[in-house]
């Protein structure tokens, strides 16, 4: 048998060696390899056996599909299913209905009231509160002395008695009436047998006297 030859330099080369001795040349393959061994089966290549055989395949598939009747056991691709039609709410929007047409909302019957039912009275507004004649205005810082005669009349105050006035004339015992603040106050002095009189006192941090010096006669009424 001849040796291989390097392709570069011509150097023939041993059997098997990948490098050239005299030049380095990298051999990529061995030239003239032995053949095969008589009587040996060959081997077919398999991607042209996977191809050909899918093609074959896909014929059978094709063939069944225009025939419309698959065998069974054979899963098609895709859905052969034949879709559903759309409901007729999908397939078209109802018409709207023609102008003139619309349903109109019929109107709330009002029910009349039972036979014999009297109708329902209005509250009563209350009536109004008459101012009574004042006497006399006085203002005061903090309260006030009341020198009333008779020394026996009541003292009533936004509508609370606080007793007599001998009981806050800031003499012989009495005291001197302080309010409770800053506002006006309505003070009614009433005594049996003789006219009542109302005054009113304005308590306000800009008044000249501290306590008020109330100095009122009452009237005493004829017989």
């Amino acid at each position: 048998m001849s040796a291989d030859l390097c392709p570069k330099c011509g150097n023939a080369l041993e059997p098997g060696a990948r490098v050239c001795t005299r030049c380095g040349q990298a051999v990529p393959m061995q030239v003239g390899a032995p053949p095969s061994a008589p009587g040996a089966p060959r081997n077919l290549p398999l991607v042209p056996v996977i191809v050909l055989g899918g093609g074959v395949l896909a014929l059978v598939l094709a063939l069944l599909l225009a025939r419309g009747n698959p065998p069974a056991g054979v899963v098609l691709l895709g859905s052969a299913a034949p879709t559903s039609a759309p409901a007729a709410e999908e397939r078209a929007p109802a018409a709207p209905p023609a102008l003139g047409q619309q349903s109109l909302a019929a109107p709330t019957a009002v029910a009349p009231p039972p036979a014999g039912a009297l109708p329902v009275a209005a509250a009563p507004k209350p009536r109004p509160t008459h101012t009574p004649p004042i006497e006399k205005v006085y203002e005061c810082r903090e309260g006030a002395i009341f020198g009333v005669d008779p020394e026996e009349a009541l003292i009533t105050i936004d509508g609370a008695t606080i007793g007599k006035a001998d009981d806050w004339d800031d003499a012989g015992g009495g005291k001197k009436y302080s309010f409770g603040g800053p506002g006006t106050y309505y003070v009614k002095l009433s005594l049996d047998g003789y006219r009542t009189a109302w005054i009113k006192i304005v308590v306000h941090p800009q008044a000249e006297e501290e306590y008020a010096d109330i100095d009122l006669e009452l009237e005493k009424l004829e017989d």
